[in-house]
């Protein structure tokens, strides 16, 4: 067990950009942890100092790849206090995103969704905030497709997940008014957020927003923008093969370990492969019910540090249970991302960050502990 000492304020690591390993009380390893806002006391993080030996049979790793394997990981973890993954059902991106012809079809209008966000919370946006850096991405997950023709008859819908809320929002309207509602909604600071309501006066109940930590906007309600929770941990590989062919080549071989091993230890139909499970009420009837899978798996676009791949990131939802464990996972609440990752670590992984709670320590890039007002 480890204690992480004073927290690093996102400002402070802004002006570091990769700050050293903060120091331990217990003289154990140091933890690169990012805190958006210090708590009141430091909680110790379960640790194992290295990954075990995999159980079962993997694909070999790539011997040709030019993996830096000298520098220290921990605290290789860029800043940032939310990370947006932009759905488009595909992996074979411009080596820059926001350089790409068009998030959607030219059918619908087209429209790069990371470009336009990029513009307006990158520097030098109408949204920019230094304090508080975005990680923009793609990721491989197809989108949802459906179109309100009734509301937006020529307007198809981008579809993102956010983190650390951990939430899916699968109908961003494709047009200037829906990306600066999904920002002005969902990617601006609290201190901000609590600025526009009390100008505005547009406090519906209790400090102005909703039990999920979101603002209660009448334009998010006007362009439809809704939000579903995500139930389970998200696991995001770096496959970013034309930006660096390292993560390129190791991206596509992990999501493969990855799902391999979530399948197996999912003690229920996976939504993910389509299936259903029956299940009986108090009647004697039988109703069609959607399990939850046990982890969901995506690729996703650089995130930095392709010397480092194989790159994993790792949230987990606020009140995350484990399956077959009736306590909170340890880790609950909080990114883990990793580094170096290699096919034979995938099942270290999953017995002992996924299921046990605990951080690999050789291979850690950083944690990241949001405050209650970052997670629900």
């Amino acid at each position: 067990m480890v204690t992480p000492a004073t927290p690093l304020r996102v400002s402070l690591l802004i002006r570091q950009l990769r700050p050293p390993p903060l120091s331990s009380s217990s003289g154990a390893l140091s933890i690169s942890v990012q805190r958006l806002t210090p708590p009141e006391a430091s909680q110790p993080l379960p640790t194992t100092p290295t990954c075990p030996p995999s159980g079962c049979a993997c694909a070999p790793t790539p011997t040709e790849l030019a993996i830096d394997r000298e520098r220290q990981l921990n605290g290789t973890m860029p800043p940032y206090a939310q990370h947006v993954v932009i759905r488009t059902g595909r992996d074979d991106w411009s080596s820059r995103i926001e350089d790409e012809p068009a998030t959607l079809g030219a059918e619908t209008g087209g429209g790069n969704f990371a470009r336009a966000l990029k513009g307006l919370v990158g520097r030098g946006g109408k949204f920019h905030d230094p304090l508080r850096p975005i990680l923009i991405t793609n990721s491989n997950t197809p989108r949802h497709n459906s179109i309100d023709k009734r509301t937006h008859p020529n307007t198809r819908f981008h579809a993102v997940q956010i983190y650390p809320q951990n939430v899916f929002l699968p109908r961003i309207p494709n047009t200037p008014e829906g990306y600066e509602t999904f920002v002005r909604s969902f990617l601006v600071s609290y201190k901000e957020k609590t600025r526009m309501f009390e100008a505005r006066k547009a406090v519906k109940r209790g400090d102005g927003f909703d039990e999920e930590g979101f603002p209660q906007t009448e334009g998010a309600e006007e362009k439809h923008i809704q939000y579903h929770k995500l139930p389970s941990p998200s696991i995001l590989i770096c496959g970013h093969n034309s930006r660096d062919t390292r993560c390129g080549v190791m991206g596509p071989l992990l999501q493969e370990e990855f799902k391999k091993h979530v399948f197996r230890e999912n003690r229920w139909k996976s939504l993910q492969r389509g299936e259903w499970s029956l299940k009986a009420d108090r009647r004697g009837l039988l109703h069609k019910q959607v399990e939850l899978p046990y982890a969901s798996i995506a690729l996703i676009s650089h995130i930095g540090g392709h010397a480092f791949a194989g790159n994993v990131v790792i949230y987990f939802p606020k009140k995350w249970k484990p399956i077959g464990k009736g306590e909170v996972s340890p880790l609950a609440g909080k990114s883990v991302w990793y580094g170096r990752v290699e096919p034979k670590h995938v099942w270290g992984i999953m017995e002992e960050t996924l299921k046990s709670g605990r951080i690999i320590e050789d291979l850690l890039r950083g944690v990241q502990v949001p405050s209650d007002r970052d997670t629900i």
